[in-house]
């Protein structure tokens, strides 16, 4: 176990830094136990919905992982470790830029008010979209850069 944790840690150095950094601005934001919470919640939710999908298609259409090419890596469901989390950072990037808009937008309103706000929140789930549709092809070229060839 803590050898494929290393492995990870080495390997895939960028989610490390993203989780950091999720960490330190969620604290500050948010404080410790809010952010854990999103943490674990949204990382449950995310694992549920990527096994979900490598099994039935749903949500997110039928793809498989290539585990030849991530020996060495821990997985939980048959989903990386890794990737569940980055829903975690995705969502938070999303909700932090609706937020940072819709202060900007209504400046009399306090922003305790706006986080929780329907408006923001839907906001926040366009952006992640958006991010998403984005971030998304450009992982499937995996094999051209250091993410590497790892589903289809």
């Amino acid at each position: 176990m803590w050898d494929s944790l290393l492995y990870t840690i080495l390997e895939r150095w960028y989610v490390v830094l993203f989780l950091i950094a999720y960490l330190s601005i969620a604290s500050l934001h948010w404080g410790g136990s809010r952010t854990l919470k999103f943490l674990i919640i949204g990382y449950l939710i995310a694992l549920a919905s990527e096994a979900s999908s490598i099994r039935t298609g749903f949500p997110y259409g039928m793809y498989y992982y290539h585990y030849d090419q991530m020996a060495g890596e821990p997985f939980l469901l048959g989903v990386p470790v890794w990737d569940s989390l980055s829903y975690v950072f995705l969502t938070f990037s999303g909700f932090m830029v609706a937020l940072f808009l819709r202060a900007r937008w209504d400046r009399l309103t306090p922003v305790t008010q706006l986080q929780r706000s329907w408006k923001t929140i839907l906001l926040g789930a366009i952006l992640t979209m958006v991010l998403d549709i984005v971030i998304d092809p450009v992982a499937h070229l995996g094999e051209q850069w250091f993410l590497g060839d790892i589903y289809h």
